[in-house]
């Protein structure tokens, strides 16, 4: 699935963003053995799937979906703001993040972009930086 003409800067299909997305995601839980720490969902269909060590074309559609719109949604934020520094697409992006996820997020990563704890700054930031790599 290719992203639409208004990232035509973007040359690689959103599956290969959304899968790298994914994987950047779940680097800082890589342990020695080169499993992850666990990160036990909702699979969508009324089990439970361990999202860390899944790899992203083997989650359940709703994960995959997921990892598709904040692909979308950071390469939407990169092609508004080309100059903005990875801060201010962060911010954006933890904004569509929670528009998508707030209904369940834990209340630290509820608050507003600048308030976040470091950890949580970080997870945005890693969306834009592989984001930016496909531009």
């Amino acid at each position: 699935m290719a992203l639409g003409p208004q990232f035509n800067n973007i040359t690689r299909p959103a599956a290969d963003i959304a899968s790298d997305l994914h994987d950047a995601w779940r680097a800082p839980r890589r342990l020695d053995d080169g499993t992850y720490d666990p990160r036990m969902k909702d699979d969508g269909s009324g089990g439970q799937v361990d999202i860390a060590n899944t790899a992203f074309k083997d989650l359940p559609p709703k994960w995959q979906a997921e990892n598709m719109a904040a692909a979308e949604g950071v390469v939407k934020a990169i092609h508004s703001n080309p100059t903005g520094d990875d801060d201010a697409i962060a911010d954006v992006v933890h904004q569509d993040w929670l528009s998508r996820n707030g209904e369940w997020a834990e209340e630290g990563q509820k608050l507003p972009y600048a308030q976040l704890s470091q950890e949580e700054k970080d997870k945005d930031r890693a969306v834009v930086s592989t984001a930016r790599s496909f531009s």
